[in-house]
């Protein structure tokens, strides 16, 4: 589910930059999913932009109780309450031209600001168990800038990080099954003094 959410992502990004004429894109990709730097430590995206999974977060705050559903067959199903997700996404542009690079960061930016929800309405490349992504710019301070480029290994580049909410893991795995409740009995218990 990762690499669909993902690969629309970066599909929908390589249209969009295709499409804008001061670019000049034919038919190449200039926009591939990948690692920032290579097992050698060598930078693994040269003359285009990249787009990397930095990280995973469990959107606790929505997280869902419900652990049933009902069957037509007259019984209750419990499930494993499904998991909310949020991925933050590294897009970094190395060119050898500086300039270049903030062209297609700002291309980038542009993109995400005239789209920010991916659902199956203006996606329809969207994986059906994924109901939508939303993208929010995610704005790091120069501590964090720093920390994050330590971490994959590289010099920093022109980049920017957004955080693409709530993509929903709901494994149908049934853990048990159990009749409808249809009636309920009660006691009355006397009170003496």
């Amino acid at each position: 589910m990762l690499d669909t959410a993902l690969e629309t992502l970066r599909a929908e990004i390589q249209d969009y930059l295709k499409n804008t004429s001061s670019l000049g894109i034919n038919n190449e990709t200039v926009i591939s999913l990948c690692n920032v730097m290579t097992q050698g430590n060598e930078i693994n995206i040269k003359e285009s932009l990249g787009l990397t999974l930095i990280n995973i977060e469990e959107e606790k705050t929505l997280k869902s109780q419900v652990t049933y559903r009902k069957n037509t067959e007259g019984s209750v199903l419990n499930f494993n309450p499904e998991i909310k997700l949020n991925l933050y996404i590294l897009i970094a542009a190395n060119f050898d031209n500086y300039e270049t690079a903030l062209k297609y960061i700002s291309c980038v930016l542009n993109f995400f600001q005239g789209k920010a929800v991916f659902d199956h309405t203006n996606t329809p490349s969207l994986d059906p168990s994924i109901e939508k992504l939303i993208a929010e710019l995610y704005t790091m301070t120069f501590e964090q800038q720093n920390y994050l480029w330590a971490s994959v290994g590289a010099k920093m580049i022109p980049s920017l990080l957004y955080k693409i909410r709530m993509l929903v893991v709901q494994e149908s795995v049934v853990t048990s099954v159990a009749p409808f409740v249809t009636k309920i009995i009660t006691e009355e218990k006397s009170l003496t003094n």
